[in-house]
């Protein structure tokens, strides 16, 4: 008995500290991924934290696509209408929304929050989300590859979910931040590569991230299946004959039944995606969004640290910040070249760094841009010809490189005895890294009148009505009143593509006064003929807005009557004009 309770706390006082020390180097994932929602949450947080529903984490632009689409689709699937043809917009036509980077999955997910707090709030809910889930599933991904290894994983996540492209993504493009199934897709082939899960629980769980990577945005699904081909290839051409036949039998072959699934599952939307007219080849994309060479070790605005100081120089990148999202910095380039030297007789090392090689080299774009454009010829001069890879914007091919060089960097970090270096180095580039939340470039307050918001003025636009809203197109924000309305009224305008696309409008002579408020000759004559037309009972502009505020005179000429009304002009036409 003595001799028991004098030995207890002794074995006690030797456990405890094992416990601590195994908590402490291997946390839980649920640490990770709280981890990244603090991060995010300081960082992009702020229009959570003022209500969610006027401000949003965005710079001003394309967001009112999205959190039209919040409002969409859940109200197509309720009422049962053709959800890829809305007549609400372009109306009485309608348009074929299955061009436009529009996201339903993320829609109806969140369809309860947009039902009770609205699609604004949805939209920044999707938005703060985007990075901590992008980060999390790299997380998980390191993870493996760094065999369980936690702070070298935090870190491979925090490089992919917290880079300069999601940066540049979330000043407004939705369709570019809901990447995280990339990560989940590579961690399930190499579970089923290593036989940890059957062949049919691989094929579900590929058919399912597939889907949803389709439903968030068609051009990541696209662009990310090219580069998983270009990997899978160079892995077949280097492995040996044992190493090919696994990669067949294990990855291969599980990737081409899910996709041949998956292309079954989301063949509706490829139906109104692929009719006659559809699809564009866009040329004008692939120099106009390249990125420079240079934008790989220069600071870009987005960052805190030498953003504003390299300014002059990165303001000749044609591509910008935004979508040129490609600076890696110096310091993470040196860890990756540690990390190559270290592991370069693997094939996975050589099969990541030639595919990273790759993706950069086409995110040049289709001519070299060297601190501005050159006449250089580049691969993507070809493959930005091919349809549908036609749409896709070059410089955003980085979001590949960026997990690609997450997960070298977690693997050396991982097996360095060099501790105090790696660490010193991680530590140098999260600082290289941070974004530059003081420049607000991810706080916008877009203007959302009380025409829209407010109850009160319900009466002054109803279903019955055809509302023409000024400026049309990207300068506007048709698409944003339109949704914080409730879906209630049609519009003969919108936003849902790239103002180079093909736009049902541009074959009007009016289409210059519509999108800029340039006064074209005969305005008056033309505009009277584009309001017959399409059977416009109303307009709405902002008479301080200078593209939109020449309607004003133009719509008063032909007899409609203005007044203001919630913070905008409301126009009608007068008994004696109808």
């Amino acid at each position: 008995m003595i001799a028991s309770t004098t030995t207890a706390p002794e074995r006690t006082g030797r456990v405890i500290p094992f416990e601590l020390r195994a908590r402490l180097t291997r946390p839980p994932a649920a640490a990770a991924f709280a981890l990244y929602l603090v991060i995010a949450l300081a960082l992009f947080g702020q229009p959570l934290f003022d209500g969610g529903t006027r401000g949003c984490i965005c710079l001003g632009g394309d967001e009112g696509i999205f959190i039209w689409s919040f409002a969409w689709w859940p109200h197509a699937v309720v009422h049962g209408l053709n959800p890829f043809h809305p007549n609400i917009i372009y109306a009485p036509q309608g348009f074929d929304i299955a061009l436009g980077a529009l996201i339903p999955g993320a829609a109806l997910l969140l369809a309860p929050v947009t039902a009770i707090a609205g699609p604004v709030y949805s939209y920044n809910v999707a938005m703060l989300l985007s990075p901590v889930l992008a980060a999390f599933f790299a997380f998980l991904l390191c993870r493996r590859v760094t065999g369980g290894k936690f702070w070298p994983a935090l870190f491979g996540g925090w490089v992919f979910g917290f880079s300069p492209y999601m940066l540049g993504a979330l000043a407004g493009h939705m369709q570019l931040t809901l990447i995280f199934p990339v990560p989940a897709i590579v961690h399930v082939v190499l579970r089923g590569l290593a036989g940890e899960i059957s062949r049919r629980r691989c094929v579900i769980l590929l058919v399912i991230l597939l889907t949803a990577l389709f439903s968030f945005g068609a051009e990541v699904f696209v662009t990310f299946s090219l580069f998983g081909a270009v990997a899978l290839a160079l892995a077949l051409v280097l492995a040996d004959a044992g190493q090919r036949a696994a990669l067949l039998r294990g990855g291969v072959v599980p990737l081409a039944i899910a996709y041949a699934i998956t292309a079954v599952i989301v063949s509706p939307y490829l139906y109104y995606a692929f009719q006659p007219g559809g699809l564009p080849i866009l040329l004008a994309r692939t120099d106009m969004f390249s990125n420079d060479l240079l934008a790989f070790i220069t600071p870009l605005p987005s960052l805190a640290v030498g953003g504003s100081q390299f300014a002059s120089t990165s303001s000749n990148f044609s591509a910008g910040w935004i979508e040129g999202g490609a600076y890696l910095g110096l310091p993470l380039i040196a860890m990756l070249i540690l990390a190559i030297r270290r592991r370069w007789h693997r094939l996975d090392v050589k099969v990541m760094v030639l595919t990273m090689l790759v993706v950069i080299v086409c995110s040049l774009g289709g001519h070299l841009h060297l601190n501005g454009p050159t006449d250089i010829p580049l691969p993507w001069a070809v493959g930005h010809r091919l349809p549908v890879l036609g749409l896709a914007i070059p410089s955003r091919f980085t979001a590949y490189a960026f997990l690609i060089a997450g997960i070298l960097a977690a693997a050396w970090l991982a097996r360095t005895h060099r501790r105090l270096i790696g660490s010193a180095l991680a530590v140098l580039i999260v600082v290289s890294l941070w974004p530059a939340v003081g420049q607000g470039f991810w706080r916008g307050r877009p203007p959302m009148p009380a025409l829209f918001t407010d109850a009160a003025y319900r009466s002054v636009l109803t279903p019955r009505d055809t509302v023409l809203v000024l400026p049309v197109g990207i300068a506007g924000y048709s698409m944003l009143w339109q949704s914080v309305d409730d879906l209630r009224f049609k519009m003969a305008s919108g936003y849902v593509v790239p103002p180079e696309a093909p736009d049902p409008y541009k074959q009007d002579p009016i289409y210059p006064t519509l999108t800029t408020g340039f006064v074209i000759p005969n305005v008056e004559l033309n505009a009277w003929r584009f309001l017959t037309t399409h059977g416009i009972t109303a307009a709405v502009l902002d008479p301080a807005d200078p593209q939109a505020a020449p309607w004003l005179g133009i719509l008063q000429h032909l007899g409609w009557r203005a007044r203001a009304v919630g913070g905008v002009d409301v126009l009608r036409p007068s008994r004696s004009t109808l």
